[in-house]
């Protein structure tokens, strides 16, 4: 099968299911080529008896929906670091990509083209579906919740014997066995969800080792994870979705393409239904996202446009109704859906577009990513406007069209507010701010919010004597502190041989000090030997409490426990102190001193430069005459990914 017409080939494909189902199930066996024998097997194995009709037509809907399903073996070297990848991180105490460079040392780098593709059709057997489908039967035959699955929910959300992308795994009757007497054990009624509370709990007994450069390799198969839970968010998603499917509860995997918000890529996390249908999220990268608590959902983060990915084609997901228009990448996928009306229900809305200026008869929403817009749902247009079902208030998105594999601004950008009204950012050139004060690049997230709490009441104190029983209070943290250097002056200077940071000790602050540094009477810095609780937060090598005087505001200093996670220096001999310098744990986006920036706002359909600026002692930026109410972006032309659009309101940064 050629790659290049892919696209193509899934249009006639989904043409096909639109037909009769003898139509897309002879389209699908004769893309099998030499493997049809074992497909028809299946076939052949539940048409002798009449009492397996439910089971034969379980079977068409695998094949019939087959085509274009495909995986990526682990070669012998991705296999390797598979069995060591875990060990490292739980028993070695390294960190997730520590492990991968200690196994990249070992072995060798990865370079596995990630093009070299088996199809599902060309290399499943009979006997391996004929048992995922028993199985399946099996588990939803046995569940106490049956009554309210119906076939098609059956096939869509529990019989599927793969999740996304994931190698072929004879994982079914493995995870059956595993989880099923668990259930028998100790399920006390009949309810999904208190089932897959239960299952989630056994699965936390095992940490989950998330790791983005997990991503360099190919996704692992059920079994593994079972029992070696190191990957990325996908990977957790096909462990949770095996995990609930093996006993019969419908679910399945739920993402964005790419993230309104943050500079990383994709987000996929878990949904399961309950008895009446509803969506529940799950995830185990959250241990608050629980199915108990799923009705909460996850708000630690934004999803712009969400999609569920599906094991069966759908027709309404690609718009086939136009295929000769061009396509983004990112959309091309038949297996997704958009539910972002099922997250945020009423959200249904009509984007106009300027008749005399359209260029093409679909609509895309982009959000801005890695520094463009990137389409993340399509519409089609009629009589000047786009309906879009569902879209994720607080989220800013720009009308795109594309037009020979480019990207082309529709309008203005927008968000969608509370109230179900459209703000677009047009900036106003005719009453420009006086001036704005610039101080990060990119949004807080929740995690760094919670840890400068933390840091309330943490000290400084100076001692002549090892155990600080003669501690003197040089500074303690009253407010918030901005995630930059704070320099701390001690006027008049005082002698101490020790100094530490002391945090206080009912925040379970656990330190999480990035860069501490005394300096002397001459502003000389004091060196000395580094003093402090032994160990670290979960004994990772990459968290010591050496890590808070390497130079490197990214690493930092957690201690083992919540309490009594202090660190400092030893000088030696007593020496003047008259002043401490010290960053807390942070994201390394605040505006750093003598990096180059450059301010752009949003007008009409590209981005305009306010100039570049370096940053000064203050760890800020100071631009005069910006036009107001529009969209910004400051770019680290130095260092970093991390960037975010945000808007200026009062005087402060908001990011979006």
């Amino acid at each position: 099968m050629k790659k290049i017409s892919l696209f193509f080939s899934i249009v006639i494909f989904i043409g096909c299911l639109s037909c009769s189902d003898q139509t897309a199930l002879d389209h699908a066996l004769h893309l099998s080529g030499n493997n049809r024998t074992e497909l028809e097997k299946v076939l052949e194995y539940y048409s002798k008896d009449e009492k397996d009709s439910l089971k034969l037509k379980a079977a068409i809907f695998l094949i019939e929906n087959m085509p274009f399903h495909h995986y990526l073996e682990l070669s012998e070297k991705e296999l390797l670091y598979q069995k060591e990848l875990y060990p490292l991180t739980t028993e070695g105490a390294l960190g997730p990509s520590q492990a991968m460079d200690s196994l990249e040392k070992k072995y060798g780098r990865m370079n596995n083209p990630m093009t070299d593709y088996k199809n599902d059709l060309e290399t499943i057997t009979a006997e391996y579906l004929i048992a995922n489908i028993e199985y399946a039967f099996r588990a939803w035959e046995r569940a106490p919740w049956k009554k309210y699955i119906s076939f098609r929910q059956f096939c869509e959300e529990i019989l599927p014997y793969r999740v996304s992308s994931e190698p072929l795994d004879a994982w079914r009757e493995t995870y059956y066995n595993y989880f099923s007497p668990i259930l028998d054990s100790l399920l006390m009624d009949d309810d999904p969800v208190s089932a897959a509370n239960i299952i989630y709990d056994v699965l936390l007994q095992k940490r989950w080792i998330l790791n983005r450069k997990a991503e360099e390799m190919p996704l692992s198969g059920a079994n593994y994870l079972l029992n070696g839970r190191f990957g990325t968010c996908m990977d957790a998603c096909n462990l949770v979705a095996c995990a609930l499917r093996s006993v019969a509860i419908p679910s399945g995997v739920d993402l964005f393409l790419k993230n309104p918000s943050r500079g990383n890529n994709t987000h996929s996390w878990n949904y399961m239904k309950d008895t009446t249908g509803r969506s529940l999220e799950l995830s185990l990268l959250s241990d608050f996202l629980r199915p108990s608590l799923a009705s909460k959902g996850d708000t630690t983060r934004k999803k712009g446009i969400i999609y569920r990915l599906y094991y069966d084609a759908r027709k309404e997901s690609l718009p086939v109704s136009h295929p000769g228009k061009e396509i983004p990448a990112s959309l091309k996928n038949p297996f997704i859906l958009d539910v972002t009306n099922v997250y945020f229900p009423g959200t249904q809305l009509k984007i106009p577009v300027d008749e005399k200026s359209r260029k093409d008869d679909l609509l895309y929403l982009g959000v801005f990513h890695a520094n463009v817009w990137e389409p993340v749902a399509w519409a089609e247009i009629d009589h000047g406007e786009a309906l879009f079902r569902g879209m994720e208030p607080g989220v800013i998105f720009c009308p795109l069209y594309y037009k020979n594999g480019k990207i082309i601004p529709a309008s203005a950008p927008f968000i969608l507010q509370e109230n179900n009204e459209l703000r677009y950012f047009v900036a106003d050139t005719d009453h420009p701010l006086d001036s704005m004060v610039v101080r990060r690049k990119y949004l807080l997230l929740p995690v760094l919010e919670e840890l400068r709490r933390r840091s309330l009441n943490g000290r400084f104190e100076g001692a002549n004597r090892p155990d600080f029983k003669d501690a003197v209070t040089l500074y303690t943290i009253r407010e918030y502190p901005e995630l930059i250097y704070q320099d701390i002056c001690i006027d008049p200077p005082s002698m101490f041989r020790y100094m530490r940071y002391y945090p206080d000790q009912t925040s379970r602050s656990r330190c999480n000090m990035a860069e501490i540094e005394f300096f002397g009477d001459r502003q000389e810095e004091l060196s000395g030997e580094i003093i402090g609780v032994e160990g670290s937060f979960k004994d990772l090598k990459d968290r010591t409490k050496q890590k808070a005087f390497d130079k490197d505001p990214l690493t930092f200093f957690e201690a083992n426990g919540n309490t009594e996670g202090w660190i400092g220096l030893d000088f030696g001999r007593a020496q003047p102190v008259s002043r401490i310098r010290y960053l807390y744990r942070n994201d390394d986006n605040n505006i750093r001193e003598g990096d180059r920036y450059e301010l752009f706002y949003y007008a009409k359909d590209r981005w305009v430069s306010l100039g570049s600026q370096t940053g000064d002692k203050g760890q800020r930026l100071v631009y005069y005459h910006v036009p107001d109410r529009a969209l910004y972006w400051l770019r680290n032309y130095t260092r970093g990914r991390e960037e975010s659009v945000f808007t200026y309101e009062n005087g402060i940064q908001v990011f979006w």
